[in-house]
């Protein structure tokens, strides 16, 4: 009981240290968001009783936008899904540190089902019937059992099998509005992954434990405000997330330049990117969900089409710029006196096929979010790669020339723009 009230009050010298310290920024925050919120809620809810039926458009991308988010939880960066404090895991015995454990995870869920109730409540509206019961139990079932495989991933070794079980959860709530029975595949593997989480899966507590402590680093320089220690863990927390070992294929041990763009690429900042993303989710929502159209300055569907062709504008001008970077970098070593014992031809080649293939993606992503046909989509595909390319190949060998009509290729990736959101 001694240990339990000692973590308490620590929490509370934290929280005190930390509203200390950003108490005007905190206020100024707290002001902003009880406006913003204000002014929604008293759109929302007129909104939200007006909806009569299931919309089937809002959910089947609200599913994929939950699909897209649980699988970059889940494979790409696994994070542990729930934070306990070193001083608890070093003072508590193991079975108590489980039933700790436990009940973090049930706040969890209840985050969880807060968080569906509401997506619930925008496609549903207010109508407690089986399609809101169905949609509810689809999204907390999408939500929670990927929180609990990423939990399972976290501390064991990521196999082929994790991925069929995220497939099966997220596979089936799609299913739902043709037959309501497909929710009882999501239902039975959350109920599974509890069961395993809980009663069988060993926690790997040597990775745990010092992840935990790397956090508790951050949160005291964070609490006390030293901005230069803040900056030293940010370096050091990309440098964590690197993979530690790869085994080259024989393609990239012949082509080492594809190999070092993949790797450069893989480095560089992703915020670019991930606005883009942000901007583009934003967008969307707004031209096609109902409930923004009340807005003011959203009533004109122009506008609202215009604000999602510049989403899509900015997420290839986004993504070019970030790599063109990564070009001009390698580039200016050449200058410098780096040797690469390669032609310029292969060296055009080899830096421009990982760019090219990730603008092509978007542009299938892209195509296909926005339900596009076949013909759209190969003529966006084509555009995009074909511009890529040849930027690239402007950056290698003209790049004078490359600045002046930089401008030129804007207007085709506008276009391409432009026929995608269509």
């Amino acid at each position: 009981m001694l240990v339990y009230k000692m973590m308490c009050l620590n929490r509370l010298r934290e929280y005190k240290r930390l509203i200390r310290n950003m108490l005007l920024p905190l206020l100024s925050l707290l002001m902003i968001a009880g406006f913003i919120g204000y002014q929604t809620l008293s759109v929302v809810f007129p909104v939200l009783k007006g909806i009569e039926k299931f919309s089937t458009s809002i959910y089947y991308s609200s599913i994929l936008f939950l699909t897209l988010y649980t699988g970059y939880e889940c494979f790409m960066k696994v994070k542990p899904a729930i934070t306990v404090k070193p001083a608890a895991m070093f003072f508590l015995s193991e079975n108590t540190l489980s039933k700790l454990i436990v009940i973090k995870f049930i706040g969890t869920g209840l985050k969880h089902f807060i968080l569906t109730l509401a997506f619930t409540f925008c496609i549903n509206g207010i109508h407690f019937n089986s399609d809101f019961l169905l949609t509810l139990s689809a999204f907390f079932c999408i939500l929670n059992a990927c929180c609990l495989l990423q939990w399972k991933i976290y501390h064991t070794k990521q196999k082929w099998k994790d991925v069929v079980i995220w497939f099966l959860i997220c596979f089936p709530a799609m299913l739902i509005n043709i037959h309501p029975l497909a929710i009882i595949a999501p239902i039975g593997i959350w109920l599974a992954l509890a069961l395993f989480d809980f009663l069988i899966l060993e926690l790997n507590t040597a990775k745990y434990e010092e992840e935990m402590r790397f956090r508790e680093k951050i949160l005291v320089a964070q609490n006390y405000n030293n901005t230069v220690l803040l900056n030293q863990y940010v370096k050091e927390k990309k440098v964590r997330y690197l993979p530690k070992s790869q085994n080259v294929s024989k393609l990239l041990s012949r082509n080492p330049l594809i190999w070092k763009a993949k790797t450069s690429i893989y480095r560089l900042s992703k915020d670019l990117i991930a606005i883009g993303v942000v901007l583009f989710g934003i967008s969307l929502s707004i031209y096609k969900i109902p409930l923004f159209w009340s807005l003011p300055f959203l009533e004109q569907k122009e506008t609202r089409h215009f604000l999602l062709i510049g989403s899509i504008f900015a997420i290839f001008q986004l993504t070019l710029q970030s790599m063109l970077k990564q070009s001009d970098s390698i580039l200016e070593k050449a200058k410098d006196g780096l040797f690469i014992p390669l032609p310029e031809k292969q060296i055009i080649k080899q830096f421009t096929a990982v760019p090219v293939m990730m603008i092509g993606t978007e542009s299938l992503l892209l195509a296909i979010i926005m339900q596009n046909k076949a013909l759209q989509i190969i003529i966006g595909c084509i555009a995009m790669t074909t511009v890529t390319a040849f930027i690239f190949w402007l950056d290698v060998k003209h790049k004078a020339l490359l600045a002046k009509g930089y401008f030129a290729l804007n207007i085709i990736v506008f276009i391409v723009s432009l026929i995608i959101s269509i």
